[in-house]
């Protein structure tokens, strides 16, 4: 037995056309704001990551200018200028540093301002850090009291 086509039946299939229809919308509209959401959280992370290994960097050339200036305050290293050198050690290789040193003023004799430029030019940005510290130049200083000795 077959229903008659009547004005309500073809309204019964219309209506359950029109639910499908804004279901699949709503899993479109969901699937859009997951691959939004997604890609902002893997932007995030990503430049998180970025920073994360600045300040890696950042730390590990604050260490190699430290050690460097501790090895001139003990004169292991001597108090000079020098240029580009590269940086010895398994953990600095892609570093290099250079020392510029500056007399303060000739009623200091022996105290000098020594800055530590550090680069690190094996990364994909190279940057220079800046590490300045006074020390007392303790040849120098030794080498002034025996010219005002008798």
């Amino acid at each position: 037995m077959t229903i008659p086509a009547t004005s309500h039946n073809w309204k019964l299939k219309i209506e359950n056309w029109k639910s499908t229809g804004i279901v699949l919308l709503e899993v479109i509209i969901a699937l859009t704001l997951f691959v939004v959401a997604a890609a902002v959280i893997g932007s995030a992370t990503n430049s998180s990551m970025q920073a994360t290994a600045d300040m890696q960097r950042s730390a590990q050339a604050v260490n190699i200018a430290r050690s460097i200036l501790a090895e001139m305050e003990i004169g292991q290293v001597e108090i000079a200028d020098k240029s580009e050198t590269p940086c010895e050690g398994d953990e600095d290789k892609g570093w290099t540093y250079t020392i510029t040193t500056e007399d303060i003023a000739d009623d200091a004799p022996g105290l000098k301002k020594v800055t530590v430029a550090v680069t690190d030019s094996d990364s994909f940005r190279p940057h220079t850090y800046h590490l300045t510290q006074w020390i007392l130049d303790l040849d120098a200083l030794s080498e002034r009291a025996e010219e005002c000795a008798p």
